[in-house]
């Protein structure tokens, strides 16, 4: 085979796949409805009514989030009431699970309550958002919460499902988040940023 022939060869190759992954006679349109139909099925964008990404809230004010995709979207509204400080038996209590954690140091609640603004399909699961703290120089207070588990502290229950009636339209549920730092603020991500509490 000479030098010119192995280098069509070569160049077929390259090309039948590019080409073979071109669909003949299927018309414009068609390809871009299917995508629509998609976007439409698994949309991602807040539901009417969402609290607007960036607001600043203070605490006790109400956020509403928006939560799943496309038909099980729902909206969840989220009330971060306050930060405090944990008891030195939480301290103690904490320094038992977490390596590296000592009675000495301290930790922190991030309370917020949750409610079911719509009756969410599929809500038994949705254990909430995760609320972060966030440190005044910058950063996250960092938290404790293994996956699929409570956590029982002396004054913070952690838990990870939601209580069975949590299905019902205007159900509350009251969470309690451990966090290792006193922070500034408080927020929750939502689709493009998050939504801030202090």
């Amino acid at each position: 085979m000479t030098v010119r022939r192995a280098a069509l060869v070569v160049l077929l190759l390259l090309v039948l796949p590019v080409v073979a992954g071109c669909e003949v006679g299927q018309p414009e349109g068609a390809a871009r409805g299917a995508t629509a139909v998609a976007s439409a099925n698994g949309s991602t964008e807040d539901l009417p009514g969402s609290t607007p990404v960036g607001t600043r809230l203070q605490f006790g004010e109400k956020a509403v989030i928006t939560v799943g995709v496309g038909d099980t979207r729902a909206r969840v509204g989220v009330v971060v009431t306050g930060v405090e400080q944990g008891a030195p038996e939480d301290a103690a209590a904490l320094a038992t699970m977490v390596p590296d954690r000592s009675a000495a140091d301290p930790v922190y609640f991030i309370r917020a309550v949750l409610t079911n603004d719509d009756g969410m399909s599929g809500g038994g699961s949705y254990s909430g958002p995760l609320l972060h703290g966030d440190l005044a120089g910058g950063g996250d207070a960092g938290g404790f919460q293994p996956l699929g588990s409570t956590v029982a502290l002396p004054h913070c229950v952690s838990v990870f499902r939601p209580p069975p009636e949590w299905n019902v339209v205007g159900a509350r549920n009251e969470i309690c988040r451990i966090i290792f730092a006193r922070p500034e603020a408080v927020s929750v991500p939502v689709r493009k940023g998050s939504i801030r509490w202090s």
